[in-house]
């Protein structure tokens, strides 16, 4: 069996070199060529890059060994194109078959195409040695949607931002990005600046980062996601095999997770199950069936926790935490007031005891100079707005302080139905371990300790609230 092969692009205008040998068994420069010759591999050979792979004897993959000349056209494209199952090439002359030319985002006037004379067309050559003629489609300007015809009907110019791609021979511009199948290798990872529509799966090994939203119709597998600014939503789940990570500048919504990182600057809504996962949630981390459970991993969350079932009948560990407890939104903000308002106090004090120095000096003196005058007179405009800034942020401190309160009471864990022996639950540094199975509970801090009170009606024979010792 060869250790060794050439593979020869769709389109015939590249090939590319595969070694798997180690030094002793590495094929000679002879046998690369026959194997191109083989390949009907003829024109375009890059002999210094083939010089090199065999003088060095290291495994390489996909590396470029043969180029063809592409056909020029008549029209004349100011952004890229490309077929959209070509690899981008590295600076070491290997192909990235998980780097697609697939995709543009234009901005709305950008020039697209122009249309040339016919002076300007030419034919190309294949790495098989096969000239190849321009695409009679070059012979005018494209069908297109979202695009407009300049006056000399000549140049198409973007009537808005957005991708820009072919669909049905048509050259389209919309702003969102739909990939309708699978984020493979017919796709290539994607680096997007708006949102984009997923109607298949994330396969293993691939990313998909967007400035906007992601919406996968399928399953993620082993893959990484990231929103920045936007937020995401699977239809299906998370299978991370402990490699998915998910990142999201918004709220995640989910059917599903096993074994996967996830971040989310905003909620965590989950319909079935949370098992074996890392998640970290500015905002709440909630299950909405009444069958869902969390099993296993840690669960960090800022304003709370809502869940059915947690744990498992098996004890396995299951952490449940919020942390920034006394940093909520509202409580960082009456800090900062405070601090305000106590640099403030200090200004008016101050002003205070110089205004009443003066005013003994011009008893004292019965006149002030000009200078003093002046000074005495803008003592008195600070002063009258230190004292309306300060009403004002005693206004705003009473608002904060019914936010705070609100805050506090979000910040809880919730269990509808059974939580488990062997979890764990972290509020603010205080921690209480279940330790014997029990039924819907919500457990928060108040003070100093920690409460777990039952969330059945207080006339129900079930209903219990008691302070848990610290661990």
């Amino acid at each position: 069996m060869k250790n060794y092969k050439i593979r020869v692009s769709p389109d015939k205008f590249a090939a590319f070199l595969t070694i798997i040998a180690e030094p002793d068994q590495y094929p000679s420069e002879e046998e690369i060529y026959t194997c191109l010759r083989s390949n009907n591999v003829i024109f375009g050979i890059l002999d210094d890059q083939i010089s090199k792979i065999i003088k060095e004897k290291k495994p390489v993959s996909s590396v470029v060994v043969a180029r063809g000349v592409m056909p020029k056209g008549l029209l004349d494209w100011k952004i890229s194109i490309e077929n959209p199952r070509k690899p981008t090439i590295t600076k070491r002359n290997r192909a990235d078959f998980k780097t697609l030319v697939s995709y543009q985002y234009v901005l709305k006037n950008e020039l697209l195409v122009t249309l040339l004379d016919k002076s300007h067309s030419s034919s190309g050559k294949a790495v098989t040695g096969e000239k190849v003629a321009p695409p009679e489609d070059e012979l005018h300007l494209p069908d297109y949607k979202n695009i407009r015809l300049s006056d000399d009907k000549k140049m198409l110019v973007a009537d808005e931002s957005g991708y820009i791609h072919w669909e049905n021979n048509t050259l389209v511009i919309d702003d969102v990005f739909h990939v309708k199948g699978d984020v493979d290798y017919g796709t290539g990872n994607l680096k997007l600046k708006g949102s984009v529509i997923i109607d298949g799966d994330v396969r293993s090994g691939f990313r998909v980062e967007t400035e906007g939203s992601i919406f996968v119709g399928g399953t993620v597998d082993a893959a990484h996601l990231y929103a920045q600014n936007g937020d995401i939503t699977i239809t299906n789940g998370i299978l991370g095999q402990g490699r998915a990570k998910i990142l999201c500048g918004g709220s995640l919504k989910c059917g599903f997770m096993q074994d996967a990182n996830v971040a989310v600057k905003k909620d965590v809504t989950l319909e079935r199950y949370a098992i074996n996962c890392i998640i970290s949630s500015g905002g709440v981390v909630k299950t909405i069936n009444p069958d869902s459970v969390i099993r296993g991993g840690v669960i960090t969350a800022e304003k709370g926790v809502i869940a059915s079932e947690v744990g498992s009948e098996r004890s396995l560990l299951t952490e449940l935490k919020i942390r920034n407890y006394s940093e909520g939104e509202s409580q960082t903000q009456l800090w900062k007031l405070s601090r305000e308002r106590a640099t403030l106090t200090m200004r008016l004090s101050s002003l205070v005891k110089r205004k009443e120095f003066l005013l003994v000096l011009l008893r004292s003196v019965k006149s002030l100079s000009k200078e003093k005058k002046t000074e005495l007179n803008n003592i008195d405009t600070e002063i009258e707005a230190l004292n309306l800034t300060l009403q004002n942020l005693s206004s705003e401190e009473t608002v904060l302080q019914k936010e705070t309160s609100k805050e506090i009471i979000q910040k809880e864990v919730q269990i509808h139905g059974i939580m488990h022996r062997n979890v764990r639950v972290d509020i603010g540094g205080m921690e209480y371990y279940c330790d014997n199975e029990i039924e819907a509970v919500r457990i928060f801090k108040l003070e100093n300790e920690l409460i777990v009170e039952s969330l059945k009606d207080h006339t129900d024979s079930g209903y219990n609230i008691f302070i848990p010792e610290r661990k």
